[in-house]
């Protein structure tokens, strides 16, 4: 089975040195067959209320990610994947 890969917006492959796992946001995405963003949701309770509202910014702006959809046997299929994005 392959995974979908993201078209839009494109994520990086690994963390930027100096990046470390307090710095970025994890999310996991159900991917649909046709590559469109079924669910998002955080993989981390957000502690503080200005990361919940970073947070809440992220989980609106995924429903717009593009992904060429993941692959089984030839055919398109549904698929929860896990994305980070740097906080700012």
């Amino acid at each position: 089975m392959a995974p979908p890969r993201a078209i839009y917006p494109q994520f990086p492959k690994s963390m930027p040195p100096g990046v470390g796992p307090d710095d970025v946001a994890e999310f996991y995405v159900i991917v649909s067959e046709t590559g469109s963003v079924e669910s998002v949701y955080a993989r981390r309770v957000p502690v503080t209320m200005a990361e919940a509202m970073r947070v809440t910014m992220s989980l609106s702006a995924a429903k717009a990610w593009r992904f060429k959809p993941g692959m089984k046997d030839g055919h398109p299929v549904r698929y929860r994947t896990l994305v980070w994005v740097q906080k700012n």
